[in-house]
């Protein structure tokens, strides 16, 4: 089956929870992505650079699976009709950008936890910080990746 019939009136309200989820992605990725790796590429010096640059790769590949994520998952709702395959590829595409987002997370902490042991100075700091920014688009990801599980689960699908 590749198609399966909402609520009425569920297609409207599904394509603008998913119109929402991008609005704080688009912010996500404007507003608070170059303020935290801004702020930490400022602070940071020598091999403190390199924790950073981690966390940030990761956040940019998550943000940028998510917003194919959610743009799939919007284009997938069409009136009261869900297309099932383009929904579970947008699943997908969520479950990589989360994780992504919280390897690149694990990543940055574990890099600067190892720096910090071989006496950087603020390397565990900027380890962090860019962990913080790679995790945004993690938990975005995962609300998108459940609500696509949600939708794709049932009798009909």
């Amino acid at each position: 089956m590749t198609e399966k019939a909402i609520a009425p009136g569920s297609g409207t309200r599904l394509r603008s929870m998913y119109q929402r989820y991008l609005v704080v992605a688009g912010l996500v990725l404007l507003v608070v992505l170059p303020v935290v790796f801004g702020t930490a590429f400022i602070t940071a010096k020598g091999q403190t650079i390199i924790t950073v640059a981690v966390g940030m790769v990761a956040a940019v590949v998550s943000e940028t699976l998510l917003i194919a994520a959610l743009m799939r998952g919007r284009t997938s709702v069409a009136a009261d009709v869900l297309s099932l395959p383009s929904m579970r590829f947008s699943g997908a595409l969520a479950l990589g950008a989360e994780v992504a987002g919280w390897g690149g997370a694990l990543g940055a902490l574990t890099l600067g936890m190892i720096q910090r042991m071989s006496d950087i100075n603020l390397a565990f700091t900027m380890g962090i910080a860019a962990a913080i920014g790679a995790m945004f688009p993690a938990v975005l990801s995962g609300a998108a990746r459940r609500l696509s599980q949600r939708l794709t689960a049932g009798p009909d699908a």
